[in-house]
C-alpha cells in the first residue's frame, strides 16, 4: 500500500530479479486499512525491504519520495515535507540502476534531484504508480441523453423471464436499480422491473476491470440501466428477489437515465408517516413493487368491468367537471415505471366547435410508451396498431360499413402496409411542386392538410399516413428537438383522408432540458413544477399521442361531419 495524493494504491508486485519487479495498482476508496491487512498486502518487497514499503504506508500522507544514498547504500523513504518515514540498507545496488516496471509502464521512479550532503552524494526519486489499463472501457458508461439520434436493435428480456430455463444465455435487461451494495471487489445490484426483481452480481476479473466495477458501484438508486449479462444459476436461493434461482453476471452496463443521488423518499418504505408525502410524489410511489401489484389488479378489475358494462353518462342534467388533458399525467406515469400507459374516456373542451370535425365533448384515447433508443419505436407501433384496427374493422364490421355506405356513400378507406411515413421537408417539397407557397418551417393549415392528403392518395394510394419531423417552432415546449437538425423535432401527426387524427412526439424526459424549453416558451414554471420534478429521479425515454375516437370513425367511414358519429 502506498499513499499518494488523496488515493491509496493497492500494489501487487512480483519479483523478476533482484533489481526489477512487475507491479499492478488498484485505486481504493479509503485511507484506513487494518495493520494486518497492510502487511498481508505487502507480500513482496521493494529492493528486499518489506519494512520500507509497509512503514511508508503506515506513517505517511501524500507522495512518497525515495532518497537513495549511493555512498552509504541506504534508501530513505520521506514525505513531501522531507520527514524520514523509514530507512534501510539496500546492499550492493547501484542507485543509478533502480528500475521498476508497473503494468508495462517504464520510469516508475522519476529522478527529482542529485546533490551532496555532508560529503555523501545522493539522488532523489519520486515514486510513480499508475492505475492499470481499463480493458473494459467500451463496456460500461452512460448513453447520455437518449434523443433518438441513433437506432439500436437490442432484444431485451423481461425480468420475469430471467429463470433457470434461460441459464447460461447472454441477455439484455433494462430495469431500475433498487439497491446497490459494494464491498471490496464485489458489487451487488437488485434490478427491478415492475413487480419483478433479480440480483446482478459483479466481481472484478479478467472481463470486468476495476474501473468498471468502480463506475457500476456508484450508480445511484432508481437509475435506469441496461445490462448485458449471463444468466447464472445460484446454489442458495436469493430470498431478496423474485427471481430466486438465478442471478445476472454482467458483461456490459450502461446508464439510460440517472436518478438524482438523494431521493425524497425511500421507495420501499411502507410507514404510515410518509403517506402524505407519498401522495405528493405519486410517480415514485407507483414504482414500489406492492403498489405496482395493486395498480395491476385495479387495471384487471376495470378491464373486466369494461367488458361487461357499456354505460353512458349524461352531464347536461347534473353537475360535471371538465376533464383535463392527461398529457402531463401520462408522462408522470411513465416516470412511475408503467412503461405503457393509455386512457380512454370523455374529454370536454371549450373550443370552437362550429367546424365539421371539432367537438366540445368527445371520447379520447391518449397513450404513452417508453422506448429503448428511438421514438420511431413508438411512432411505428402506433401506426401499426391503427393499421391493424383498420383491418379488423373491415373484416368484422362489413355489414355495418355497408349499411352506412348505403345512406352516406364514400370510397372505401385505403391503407398500405407498412404504413407510409412521410418526412415534413418532403411534404413541403410535394406541396411546392403542386403550386402551394409555404416556408420550410411553416405549420400546415387545414386546407393545406387536406390538399396534402389528396396528393398523398394520388402518389401512394393510401388514405392513412404519418407525417414525421415537424418544425420545432410549431410544437409544445415538452417536445424533444431533433438531434441532427435544431429546426425540427421528434414529433409526428397521423392523418386519415387528409385530416389529422393524432398528434404525438417524443417528450423531453430530462428535467434541466425541460426547464430550458419551458423558459423558451415563457411557460410559468411554478405551475408545472410537480411535472418537472417527475423527471429528476430518472425517467425512461418515451413518446405518445392523443386520438379523438369519433374523428377516426368519421374519417374511416368517409362521413362529412362529426355529428354523424
Amino acid at each position: 500500500m502506498v499513499a499518494t495524493g488523496q488515493l491509496l494504491l493497492d500494489v501487487q508486485m512480483e519479483s523478476v530479479d533482484e533489481k526489477c519487479y512487475h507491479c499492478s495498482a488498484e485505486i481504493l476508496e479509503t485511507w484506513s486499512l487494518p495493520e494486518k491487512e497492510i502487511k498481508e498486502t505487502c507480500k513482496y518487497t521493494i529492493l528486499r525491504s518489506r519494512k520500507l514499503f509497509t512503514s511508508a504506508v503506515q506513517y505517511s500522507i501524500g507522495t512518497i519520495y525515495l532518497h537513495v544514498n549511493s555512498s552509504t547504500k541506504r534508501i530513505f523513504a520521506k514525505n513531501a515535507s522531507g520527514v524520514t518515514l523509514y530507512q534501510t540498507e539496500v546492499g550492493n545496488v547501484e542507485s543509478t540502476k533502480i528500475d521498476f516496471k508497473i503494468c508495462g509502464v517504464e520510469d516508475v521512479y522519476v529522478k527529482l534531484a542529485t546533490g551532496e550532503k555532508q560529503g555523501n552524494p545522493f539522488e532523489i526519486y519520486k515514486l510513480l504508480i499508475k492505475e492499470s489499463e481499463d480493458f473494459s472501457k467500451d463496456f460500461y458508461g452512460s448513453y447520455g441523453l437518449v434523443n433518438s439520434k441513433e437506432k439500436k436493435e437490442l432484444n431485451f428480456l423481461r425480468v420475469k423471464e430471467v429463470n433457470s430455463t434461460n441459464a447460461n444465455k447472454d441477455v439484455w435487461i433494462r430495469g431500475r436499480v433498487q439497491t446497490n451494495h459494494s464491498k471490496g471487489k464485489n458489487c451487488f445490484i437488485i434490478l427491478r422491473q415492475g413487480v419483478y426483481t433479480v440480483q446482478v452480481a459483479m466481481f472484478t476479473s479478467e472481463k470486468i476491470s476495476k474501473q468498471m466495477w468502480k463506475f457500476v458501484s456508484k450508480i445511484s438508486k432508481e437509475s435506469i440501466i441496461d445490462v448485458l449479462a449471463t444468466i447464472g444459476k445460484v446454489d442458495t436461493p436469493i430470498e431478496s428477489c423474485t427471481q430466486k434461482d438465478v442471478e445476472l453476471r454482467p458483461l456490459q452496463v450502461f446508464v439510460v437515465s440517472a436518478s438524482a443521488p438523494k431521493l425524497p423518499l425511500q421507495i420501499e418504505d411502507a410507514s404510515e408517516e410518509t403517506y402524505i408525502k407519498r401522495s405528493q410524489l405519486r410517480y415514485l410511489e407507483c414504482r414500489k413493487s406492492s403498489q405496482f401489484g395493486v395498480n395491476s389488479i385495479n387495471f384487471g378489475v376495470r378491464t373486466l368491468l369494461k367488458t361487461l358494462l357499456d354505460a353512458r353518462v349524461s352531464y347536461f342534467k347534473g353537475s360535471a367537471y371538465q376533464a383535463q388533458s392527461p398529457q402531463l399525467y401520462k408522462q408522470m406515469a411513465i416516470a412511475g415505471d408503467f412503461e405503457k400507459v393509455y386512457t380512454i374516456g370523455p374529454v370536454f373542451r371549450a373550443e370552437d366547435s362550429n367546424t365539421h370535425r371539432h367537438m366540445t365533448e368527445f371520447f379520447g384515447l391518449d397513450l404513452e410508451m417508453a422506448f429503448n433508443f428511438h421514438y420511431h419505436e413508438v411512432m411505428e407501433t402506433i401506426a401499426q396498431v391503427l393499421t391493424e384496427m383498420f383491418k379488423g374493422l373491415q373484416q368484422k364490421y362489413q355489414d355495418e360499413i355497408a349499411a352506412v355506405g348505403n345512406q352516406y356513400p364514400a370510397e372505401k378507406f385505403q391503407f398500405c402496409e407498412p404504413p407510409l411515413i412521410l418526412k415534413y421537408p418532403d411534404a413541403i417539397t410535394l406541396l411546392r411542386e403542386n403550386g402551394i407557397e409555404i416556408g420550410d418551417e411553416d405549420d400546415l393549415s387545414t386546407p393545406v392538410e387536406k390538399f396534402l392528403g389528396k396528393l398523398v392518395k394520388e402518389k401512394y394510394s393510401t388514405d392513412f399516413y404519418v407525417l414525421d419531423k415537424f418544425p420545432l417552432s410549431v410544437r409544445p415546449f415538452y417536445t424533444m428537438p431533433d438531434a441532427n437538425d435544431e429546426r425540427y423535432s421528434n414529433s409526428y401527426d397521423m392523418f386519415m383522408r387528409g385530416e389529422e387524427i393524432l398528434s404525438g412526439a417524443q417528450r423531453i424526459h430530462d428535467a434541466d432540458m425541460l426547464v430550458d424549453r419551458a423558459n423558451h416558451h415563457k411557460v410559468d414554471l411554478a405551475k408545472i413544477q410537480s411535472y418537472i420534478d417527475a423527471f429528476k429521479y430518472g425517467c425512461p425515454p418515451h413518446a405518445g399521442g392523443g386520438i379523438a375516437l369519433e374523428r377516426v370513425t368519421m374519417l374511416f367511414l368517409g362521413l362529412h361531419n362529426k355529428y354523424f358519429t
